[in-house]
């Protein structure tokens, strides 16, 4: 089975938007992650700076996604 962790959304010049798709996104805590989606969190960027600034949360948040859907329930 495919998983999709996040999709890029560069139509705004001044920001990118990450859509992290997967359900299993609801239950990682982060002031980062926006929305109240039953499926799905948002994060915005709007430089490379905030990017570099947030490197060590976005790993986080990744990681916990990714052993939540690789570890079984």
């Amino acid at each position: 089975m495919t998983h999709y962790l996040f999709t890029f959304n560069l139509r705004d010049p001044r920001r990118v938007l990450l859509v992290f798709h997967h359900p299993a996104i609801v239950t990682i805590s982060s002031d980062l992650l926006e929305g109240t989606y039953p499926d799905r969190r948002l994060v915005y960027m709007d430089s490379v700076a905030a990017v570099a600034a947030h490197h060590d949360t976005l790993t986080r948040i990744i990681r916990e996604l990714v052993s939540r859907i690789t570890t079984p329930a």
